[in-house]
């Protein structure tokens, strides 16, 4: 990862766009929701104000200075009393829907028995509210520097005793409760309510400290300048604390070093986890080879951990989603950037992906490519020139574990090679005859592969969920670049076991024209096949007329002409399963054997067509239809005779494809001309 990061740090600086780091010790709150809030505290002269909850948005612009053992200005406190499960804690829930009374108030106050701190809790608040604190002091009076936080600090000394704290709370939560505002909040700091008996949990309550002596002066706690003045002296500090070296000693880019046997930086990604930039654990005996441990087997100057870090939370930020990046799984995230411009190709990554927004209106993967090369087109024809010279880097990051992350997958291109791949994608796209399952689908996005991949179905063609994934989220970036024929092969071997289990489901539905809640896989699978097929140079104007994909053709028009039987003769009452859909999986081993056993099966079904095909019934032009097909495909299986026993993975692919492919509609007759054909039936059967 720390190559890729020093690229595209290189190439932020370059363009000019500057991204201030994150202090490592200034860290996030606890994500805000509405089951856990992050309560303000607001003191003065001494004392606490008010309580009220923050926005969300707010709470994104705050930070913390500090560990888990304490922070300043915000920590995670714990409720003030402990409530037994019971008809109790079911009556304090109750009431944060209704309006407290008086009375209610006063037998709250006789239910503050049992508290809830503890010695922990005493030790955590001196820690956040002393020693963090007074850290921060220390950093400024270091680096000669005044900072709003040190009139909060100056107003929060009273509460460093943890009782005072306590006492204040408690009386500001009544308070609340005795005007009947923000109840909910009002008991949430008064009472945890217990699980069960034996729990000996405390609950969590994320508090931060403002004062009103800032807000007076236009300042306040929760606000992204305070937390950016503050973050810059932090930074500040720690890059003149790192920044002592040693004579001749260099780090792994050619900068000043010295180490200094801190951990390298963390960044929370808004894609939902924390990774860091490097890590490696002392009692791994590798490292012992070199006598480098943890951060020292990497060498890294401090300015370069710096530049890194706020290169990765620049590429990551929210407002990037979709241009920079996106997560191809839980807990892996695809980035894109380029060399020259980092954020010259931001509509790349929306046409590699079906996005569900109200700004994509596309829905085909070729319309939104095609904004893709617009962009393109257009930046060049203002430039006049082509920019050749424009490097495109792909990378994932893969969270392992807790303390682990990886680089799985990485690609460097050109706009140019990714024009082409995305226009031989198309190309693989349409390399399919015209389907009835595809009928409303052309295409697929690269990005939606993996789910197709993953798409596993029983017998019954029920969709079979699992939780086993046999390809990564990265799949679909890594297989639309690809052009390996033994990977390509083996992955159609995959998918096409996957899909000939469910051919005879497929065929029973086309030919009773049913629809199943499965059948968005199966569309995007079936595109998903032509493309394997096109990347292994086999295009449909030449597998349409071989072997396997005219033995196909010849199960579907066995498995029509046996409905139609059923839909004459036994008054529409059809089989569990038709002759054609009860061969194929026979085809796909034998084929052989199973056109034989065909040949047989259907030889009544065709006398009795070629009988009611001399009626002048309504339906009678469809055994014509259907015995000219059987001639014309009969004549192709001659001529593309195989004398293998079996099937290859692309042969297999081309009989599935045959066998759900629509029939050629020039074949088909229709009823205008049924007197004139019936006419010339008798005629040559009386000739004969």
């Amino acid at each position: 990862m720390l190559n890729e990061l020093k690229e595209l740090s290189d190439a932020l600086e370059k363009n000019g766009i500057s991204v201030e780091p994150i202090s490592s010790s200034y860290l996030e709150l606890p994500k805000v929701t509405k089951k856990a809030p992050c309560i303000r505290i607001l003191v003065g002269n001494g004392q606490i104000l008010c309580l009220e909850n923050i926005l969300a948005e707010q709470a994104e612009a705050v930070r913390k200075f500090g560990n888990n053992q304490g922070s300043f200005p915000a920590l995670n406190l714990c409720p003030l009393f402990r409530i037994d499960p019971g008809e109790t804690a079911k009556w304090i829930a109750g009431l944060e829907k209704k309006k407290v009374t008086p009375e209610n108030v006063e037998k709250l106050k006789r239910l503050c028995t049992q508290k809830n701190w503890n010695v922990n809790t005493f030790r955590k608040i001196r820690n956040s509210l002393e020693k963090q604190a007074s850290e921060i002091q220390g950093i400024l009076k270091t680096l000669h520097q005044n900072n709003p936080i040190q009139i909060l600090i100056k107003e929060t000394e009273c509460f460093r005793n943890p009782q005072i704290l306590f006492d204040d709370l408690e009386k500001a939560a009544f308070s609340l409760l005795e005007q009947g505002i923000n109840q909910s909040l009002a008991l949430k700091v008064l009472f945890y309510i217990k699980k069960e008996e034996k729990d000996k949990g405390q609950g969590g309550l994320s508090v931060v400290f403002d004062s009103q002596k800032l807000i007076q002066q236009g300042d306040t706690v929760v606000s992204r300048q305070f937390t950016a003045n503050l973050n810059a002296a932090l930074v500040n500090y720690e890059l003149q604390k790192g920044n002592r070296t040693i004579p001749g000693r260099v780090d792994a880019f050619g900068n000043p070093y010295a180490e200094n046997g801190q951990p390298l930086p963390e960044v929370k990604l808004k894609a939902g986890f924390t990774v860091k930039l490097r890590t490696m654990f002392k009692e791994q005996r590798c490292q012992g080879r070199y006598g480098k441990f943890e951060s020292g087997s990497y060498p890294l100057a401090e300015t370069e951990q710096k530049r890194m870090q706020s290169a990765l939370e620049w590429i990551s930020r929210e407002d990037q989603k979709n241009k920079t990046w996106t997560k191809t799984a839980p807990q892996e995230v695809l980035f894109v950037f380029c060399a020259q411009s980092p954020v010259k190709y931001n509509k790349l990554l929306p046409s590699l992906q079906k996005l569900y927004t109200p700004e994509v209106q596309e829905n085909t993967f070729e319309k939104a490519s095609s904004k893709f090369i617009d962009s393109i087109r257009l930046r060049d024809k203002e430039k006049s020139n082509m920019q050749h010279s424009d490097s495109l880097h792909f990378f994932v990051l893969r969270k392992l574990d807790k303390g682990r992350s990886k680089i799985v997958y990485t690609y460097n291109t050109s706009p140019e090679k990714i024009i082409e791949a995305r226009n031989d994608w198309i190309k693989g796209c349409q390399n399919l005859p015209n389907l009835q399952f595809c009928k409303n689908q052309n295409d697929i996005y690269p990005l939606e592969v993996t789910r197709y991949m993953n798409a596993f179905w029983n017998q019954s063609g029920n969709k079979i969920d699992k939780d086993f994934k046999a390809y990564p989220g990265y799949y679909g970036i890594k297989f639309f670049f690809s052009n390996d024929k033994t990977i390509i092969r083996q992955d159609l071997s995959f998918l096409i076991i996957k899909l000939q289990r469910i051919a005879p489901v497929l065929g029973d539905l086309l030919v009773k024209k049913k629809q199943s809640k499965s059948e968005e896989e199966w569309k995007g699978s079936l595109i998903l096949l032509g493309v394997y097929l096109h990347k292994m140079n086999c295009q449909k104007e030449e597998y349409m007329t071989s072997y396997p994909y005219l033995l196909g053709q010849m199960l579907k028009v066995s498995d029509l002409l046996h409905a139609f039987y059923c839909a004459v003769v036994r008054q529409g009452n059809m089989p569990a399963q038709f002759v054609g859909s009860s061969l194929y999986l026979s085809a796909a081993e034998m084929p052989g054997q199973a056109l034989m056993m065909l040949s047989q099966r259907m030889q009544p079904y065709i006398a009795w067509a070629k009988t009611y095909s001399l009626r002048q019934d309504k339906e009678s032009w469809r055994a014509r239809w259907l015995l000219s097909l059987y001639e014309k495909i009969a004549a192709g299986l001659w001529k593309n005779w195989q004398r293998e026993t079996r099937f290859s993975d692309k042969e297999r692919a081309e009989l599935f494809i045959g066998y759900l492919a629509d029939l050629p509609v020039k074949e088909k007759q229709t009823p205008e001309k049924r007197n004139e054909e019936v006419q010339e039936s008798k005629e040559e059967h009386h000739g004969c």
